[in-house]
């Protein structure tokens, strides 16, 4: 096993709970707790810096959020992009700077992440799935048409149903390594809900636990995953996605350990 841990000067292992009010809606992308804390802190900046960020939807490269979590470090499998292997962050609030995000001229190529543990999927209790009405956008359309009306009730923009796969469960579990007091605020003042489908109810929150525990298990227990990491970091089955937030951007999927 090739990971190191950067532990931050008086951070602790914890343990986070959100006892949910809703299903989730889920598609398996593994609810890493630390995409969920880059968005709150994100949220967590004042609006005039907020104004000055690029969109993820329109950046070649996000920026990183400063998250209050410990970093682990690994080898960079062939092909990763060097800018993936440095802190493109210069934006934190309230806690102190990332360690073991650079690495400095000459040393061995690294990738980094936050010690925050995916979501622990044990806690389904069961599978389902919505239907959500996608309507055409036919505010967009009139850009392109001079036409006074448009047909909706047949072809290829008539309206459908999207299904979108939830679970539910009464609570997830996840697990970190860092400030438990400021993670606590973050989640609770900025997330509400989690999973997507959130703007039409699906994964509401009614409480946040965050509590501190003795081992760490943010990263690795017994040599096996608990979040997703590099390939060679740690035992697991491999494949190819995201190491940290924004998990959904093309630019941080590399060849991959899943968690078990």
């Amino acid at each position: 096993m090739t990971l190191e841990i950067h532990r931050g000067e008086g951070y602790v292992p914890m343990r986070v709970v959100a006892h949910l009010a809703e299903p989730v809606a889920y598609l398996g992308d593994l609810l890493h707790l630390d995409g969920l804390l880059s968005y709150a802190a994100y949220h967590d900046l004042p609006i005039e810096t907020r104004k000055t960020i690029e969109p993820v939807q329109t950046a070649e490269w996000p920026i990183d959020m400063s998250c209050p979590l410990s970093v682990w470090s690994s080898p960079a499998p062939a092909g990763v992009d060097d800018r993936l292997l440095k802190s493109r962050n210069g934006l934190r609030r309230g806690f102190r700077s990332m360690p073991g995000t650079d690495c400095p001229a000459g040393t061995e190529r690294r990738l980094w992440g936050f010690c925050a543990s995916a979501a622990d999927e044990s806690a389904w209790l069961g599978r389902g799935v919505i239907e959500v009405r996608k309507k055409p956008e036919l505010g967009k359309m009139r850009r392109y048409t001079t036409d006074r009306s448009v047909n909706i009730g047949a072809g290829p923009l008539k309206a459908y149903d999207l299904k979108i796969p939830t679970v539910l469960a009464l609570e997830i579990e996840w697990y970190a390594h860092g400030d438990p007091d400021y993670v606590r605020h973050l989640l609770t003042a900025h997330v509400q809900s989690i999973g997507k489908k959130r703007n039409i109810g699906c994964g509401v929150v009614r409480e946040w636990i965050v509590e501190e525990i003795a081992e760490d298990r943010s990263t690795v227990v017994d040599g096996q995953a608990r979040r997703r990491l590099p390939l060679g970091a740690a035992e697991g089955a491999p494949g190819h996605g995201a190491i940290r937030a924004p998990y959904y951007h093309h630019t941080r999927a590399v060849p991959s350990v899943e968690p078990c």
